[in-house]
């Protein structure tokens, strides 16, 4: 029986005492883009940052090509090859564009930052300005590059389309999507359909801490959806 790149038993956690994610289970295979969909709120986030090493987890195991991560810290998850693009504090305020995109040592001259910074321009203009001047979607474009161009086996991003241009969020699908082609794989908290509908391989929906649906790609994905958030 074949090994799935993740697999997530049965895991729960969240703040202290206060149990926000409940019983997840789910499988993220090669080369695959699994969605979550959800309001504010109901734990995409925590779910997240449980899979990062970013909070500790309170029950359930985590593996990664068959060999269980699920005590390992932040860093010894990114070590394997676990890559978190944070919602917030997604750049270093201090620092400029490039420095922050240089952070992980793996943006420079190849093929994938040249990519990404075709795809985003605007990047190379900004390489010395200070990380916090600026805007929340430049912010979000920084942190979303210097994620894809650390080339995890599995990119976890969090609302990485929040207060970013819609053609830049077009290009951010086609970067995922082309990434995904490759053998990389992700998981996506969004809130934006126009980023899920087009990358999604399989989209849950989570909600007061669980994964309630999952549906796959098809033509029909964002109705399903918008009616499960809609209920």
């Amino acid at each position: 029986m074949p090994v799935s790149l993740m697999d997530v038993k049965n895991l729960s956690g969240g703040y202290g005492d206060i149990t926000v994610v409940k019983d997840v289970t789910l499988a993220v295979e090669k080369g695959e883009v699994v969605c979550l969909a959800g309001r504010n709120g109901v734990g995409k986030t925590t779910l997240l940052k449980l899979l990062s090493g970013a909070l500790p987890i309170t029950k359930g195991s985590i593996s990664l090509s068959g060999s269980d991560v699920s005590r390992c810290n932040a860093f010894e998850r990114q070590q394997k090859h676990i890559t978190h693009g944070l919602q917030e504090q997604t750049v270093f305020s201090g620092l400029s564009v490039y420095d922050n995109l240089s952070l992980t040592g793996m943006w420079g001259d190849n093929p994938i930052s040249k990519r990404l910074v075709e795809a985003f321009p605007i990047i190379e203009r900004r390489y010395k300005v200070l990380a916090g001047k600026l805007s929340g979607g430049e912010r979000k474009l920084v942190s979303f590059c210097r994620a894809i161009a650390e080339g995890g086996l599995i990119t976890l991003l969090d609302e990485p389309t929040e207060g970013v241009q819609p053609e830049n969020i077009q290009k951010m699908g086609d970067i995922i999507i082309e990434q995904a082609r490759a053998g990389h794989s992700f998981i996506v908290a969004e809130q934006n359909l126009t980023l899920i509908e087009p990358i999604a391989s399989a989209c849950w929906v989570i909600d007061h801490g669980e994964l309630i649906s999952r549906y796959p790609a098809s033509p029909t994905l964002r109705e399903s959806i918008v009616k499960e958030l809609v209920i």
